[in-house]
This record gives structure tokens, C-alpha cells and sequence, in this order.
């Protein structure tokens, strides 16, 4: 089920986001410290398990997967120093 609702997403980055958040979120639910598959069983007579593994979730195989089109920083502003950013020239723009 799991499978079919993130091959519906075109996003790569988007399949990974909300596989993780869905990961982690099982993850919580069937942790024996929190006591919520016990308490789903009693109450609805079945309990949570993890639906998310390796094997049906997309792998990040890129350092970047965007075309660098929008980012919010041109490579020439930053500053060889650590910590400091040059301010763009006019001609940047």
C-alpha cells in the first residue's frame, strides 16, 4: 500500500521525504517503549508494524539533485574566508 501511494510522486526528493517521515513515524508507534502496539491491541485488536524498508523506498543516489537554477546563493558571493560572504556586485543581477 505504502508502494503504490509514493509511485504516485514525481518528486524523488519528495518520495524520500515522506517515505522518511512515514519511516519514522512507524518507527515510533511499534517502539516497545511507548507501549502503543500493546494498547492498539487491546483496543483494536490489531497493532501497528513498519511498512517502510530499504527495499521499497527511493535511495539517494545524488549529491544534488537540483539544476542549481534556484539557488538563493551564486557561487561567486561566497567568500573564501569561513563564515563571511561577499556582498554581490550589480553585476551579478
Amino acid at each position: 500500500m505504502v508502494d503504490e501511494w509514493l509511485g504516485d510522486l514525481r518528486s524523488r526528493s519528495t518520495i524520500r521525504s515522506y517515505s522518511e517521515a512515514v519511516r519514522a513515524f512507524c518507527h515510533f508507534v511499534t517502539d516497545p517503549v511507548y507501549e502503543w502496539a500493546a494498547t492498539c491491541q487491546e483496543r483494536f485488536g490489531t497493532h501497528p508494524v513498519q511498512v517502510v524498508h530499504e527495499w521499497n523506498t527511493a535511495v539517494h543516489v545524488q549529491d544534488g539533485e537540483a539544476d542549481g537554477s534556484g539557488s538563493g546563493v551564486a557561487a561567486k558571493s561566497v567568500s573564501a574566508r569561513p563564515g563571511r560572504a561577499r556582498r554581490p556586485s550589480a553585476a551579478a543581477f
